[in-house]
């Protein structure tokens, strides 16, 4: 497992509501067969939209739609996620603006992690292993 998904792997664990079926929530949507064959977006109305066209309607508690059944993969990872994480393991964290676009978060006055501000993820894979280690993934 490479080290951005475990470290996607551990928000999620930590932020239980990126895994919540609401709107903006991406899911799989599967044959009859069960093999996975699409992605789409939930919309507030309860449609999925795949391709911006509406799939059916999803009901939590009965699992089938028009295209047989959708399996949630989860909200995207932003970063308020990955700021609320770290602050969530009790140590200090500083964050400063820096030019180009990225955000510098210094941790416990050692560590430092680079986060795209346009994307609000971990700058580069190196800043994903740094994140692990904080965490201690």
């Amino acid at each position: 497992m490479t080290e951005q998904l475990k470290a996607e792997a551990y928000v999620r664990s930590q932020r239980p509501v990126l895994k919540e079926l609401s709107e903006g929530c991406r899911v799989e949507i599967t044959d009859k067969d069960n093999f996975p064959y699409s992605t789409g977006f939930y919309n507030k109305s309860g449609k999925i939209i795949m391709d911006g066209f509406h799939v059916g309607e999803f009901n939590p508690n009965a699992r089938h739609t028009v295209s047989n059944s959708v399996k949630i993969i989860g909200h995207p990872i932003q970063l308020q996620d990955w700021l609320a994480v770290l602050g969530k393991i009790g140590v200090p964290v500083e964050a400063y603006v820096l030019e180009k676009g990225l955000m510098e978060v210094e941790v416990n006055y050692e560590a430092k992690i680079y986060f795209n501000l346009t994307t609000g993820q971990p700058a580069t894979q190196a800043d994903f292993k740094a994140f692990n280690d904080i965490v201690g993934i």
